[in-house]
């Protein structure tokens, strides 16, 4: 499928959602508590809940929609693209499946290292599950909730099928384990790209078809720079913590 900004047969209607201090604390508390619960030792990386940028999105078929809704997480390594990037796709999806979609502009790195992109998911979850007053739509039921992406991210849990890449199932596995937010109905992973230490045999080997380098043939270190001026050393392009436990396996 092409990647094209157009919204070609489609409805796009922009939407931004605020974090009101009740729910930061809230997603600040969930966070830390995860992040314990999966890995007792682990660092906690600093928590930068913002505003986060998304759009819904509807192909215009005339037909009735289902009442089925897509949280989609587009690709790009985490580094590029968009929700308006991926509409050619996302719309297809909307068609397809007699859904809307609800296609999320998350932050991007290096300028917002890890956690940044996961905490706007979980942002962008919880505003369609819990929406709050001033929303345009009612609270979308988690039993007809798909979280769905490309590129970055698979985790399996039993019964449930994964959608997007990394930030896909870095998010699922937030909602495991959260007690607050509930599991979606099910997860599309394509292409994922689910390691960020490259630790797994497939980052030694250039297929010559890959486009983001082999880390550890070809490891990234930030440096200063008037673009993006990092506040401290990190370890890499995505993160400060590649072993942290939503970060990689």
């Amino acid at each position: 499928m092409n990647y094209l900004p157009e919204s070609r047969g489609g409805k796009i209607n922009p939407v931004v959602i605020r974090v009101d201090q009740e729910t930061r604390d809230l997603l600040d508390s969930e966070l830390r508590r995860v992040f314990k619960k999966l890995d007792p030792e682990t660092e906690i990386p600093e928590i930068d809940i913002d505003t986060v940028n998304a759009e819904w999105q509807e192909a215009e078929t005339g037909e009735r929609l289902s009442n089925t809704v897509i949280l989609c997480l587009h690709g790009g390594g985490y580094i590029t693209g968009s929700a308006a990037m991926e509409r050619t796709a996302t719309l297809k999806l909307a068609q397809g499946g007699e859904a809307r979609v609800f296609a999320v502009d998350y932050r991007l790195a290096p300028q917002h290292p890890f956690p940044a992109a996961l905490l706007d998911a979980i942002v962008a979850y919880k505003y369609l599950v819990d929406p709050p007053q001033d929303a345009s739509h009612k609270a979308v039921d988690s039993r007809q909730l798909i979280i769905g992406g490309d590129s970055a991210g698979v985790y399996l849990i039993p019964f449930i099928v994964l959608m997007k890449g990394g930030l896909c199932i870095a998010l699922m596995t937030f909602l495991a384990h959260s007690e607050t937010l509930p599991l979606p109905a099910g997860l599309l992973a394509i292409s994922p790209l689910l390691d960020l230490t490259g630790s797994f045999p497939s980052t030694n080997i250039d297929s010559g078809l890959d486009w983001l380098p082999c880390l550890r043939k070809t490891p990234f270190i930030p440096k200063p720079s008037e673009i993006w001026p990092p506040s401290k050393p990190r370890f890499d392009f995505y993160t400060d913590l590649p072993l942290n436990p939503l970060v990689s396996p």
